[in-house]
């Protein structure tokens, strides 16, 4: 390999590397360290992401690696041919993504600063920290719409198959997550539970899907072998199936915000209005603590009338505070 050069326009260090100019330092013996580390392993950024997204592959799930290999590949494509990145390469391939909501642009800073830090804690970047250790990613934000039994009854009335009512249902009577209902099978259904393996939960871990009665009928009801919530052509609901159905609900009836989400975010929110403690909705939501429930799901500020009655009860009657 050539030696570096330093280019007085852009002043920097850079090194002819496979047949291209490959930017290294401002600082040359930074650059020196860079070209040496290029002559022995003859990585570029790409090479390192694609270690990250193998290693990725052998320890998570196929879900998992489907999110995160789409911000990771795709930063790979922006600046993949560097050898050295740095906090404004992050900041310009955003801007290179303008289609990219707020809350995608969260996701897709955490997922490529989490890239960088497995390269550094596995040598792959000869650095302590890594470089991009101090972007901050967009906030994400909440989602607004939890679904209401009022709102639950008026799209069951649009919805003429059992087979979509079955799926809503269950939803609404688990408060499980979409992609869970969509991996039940008749052998993960125990009596009252349904127990999904760990390589079927979420992060790697079992899942246990606490059924209602009106949860259990529902299940009764459904296939005896295979997958059980399944379209009206027979196949297994997918994302872009449940995507496809809660479009045309929410052009029909007009409710901002709707998605499959929505009944989640619904069952947190009624449970803590019937005085269920937020510790068990956690558990039955599938929650490692309750501050996912408090912070994201429950929507009890939306309901005027639930807080003013709750209000209520911080008083005696006569108007009194309780304390002395």
């Amino acid at each position: 390999m050539r030696q570096p050069y330093w280019n007085k326009k852009q002043k920097c260090w850079y090194v002819w590397h496979n047949g291209k100019q490959t930017r290294l330092s401002p600082k040359k013996t930074d650059a020196y360290t860079i070209w040496r580390y290029l002559g022995e392993e003859g990585t570029e950024i790409r090479e390192l992401l694609q270690r990250y997204l193998d290693w990725y592959k052998a320890h998570r799930s196929p879900r998992s690696l489907e999110r995160t290999s789409d911000y990771v590949l795709s930063f790979a494509a922006k600046h993949g041919h560097l050898v050295e990145i740095k906090p404004h390469h992050v900041t310009s391939w955003l801007a290179a993504n303008p289609g990219w909501g707020q809350t995608s642009q969260h996701h897709a800073v955490s997922r490529i600063k989490t890239a960088f830090r497995w390269l550094v804690s596995e040598g792959h970047l000869e650095c302590e920290v890594s470089p991009i250790d101090h972007v901050k990613a967009p906030a994400a934000k909440r989602r607004e719409h939890a679904m209401t039994p009022g709102q639950f009854a008026e799209i069951l009335e649009h919805v003429p198959d059992k087979c979509f009512r079955d799926y809503l249902s269950f939803l609404y009577a688990t408060g499980c997550r979409p992609e869970e209902i969509r991996k039940i099978r008749r052998e993960h259904v125990d009596g009252d539970r349904v127990v999904l393996p760990a390589s079927e939960g979420k992060g790697g871990f079992a899942r246990v899907i606490f059924c209602s009665p009106a949860a259990v009928e529902i299940l009764d009801g459904l296939p005896e072998k295979g997958y059980l919530f399944r379209t009206m052509r027979g196949q297994p609901w997918n994302k872009n199936s449940v995507n496809s159905r809660m479009q045309r609900l929410k052009k029909k009836l007009g409710i901002t915000g709707l998605c499959a989400t929505s009944w989640r975010h619904g069952f947190a929110t009624q449970a803590l209005k019937a005085g269920v403690d937020t510790t068990t909705v956690s558990i039955l939501m599938g929650h490692k603590d309750a501050t996912m429930v408090a912070r994201t799901y429950q929507h009890l500020e939306h309901d005027t009338e639930h807080l003013q009655h709750n209000l209520k009860k911080v008083f005696h009657p006569g108007g009194g505070n309780t304390s002395n």
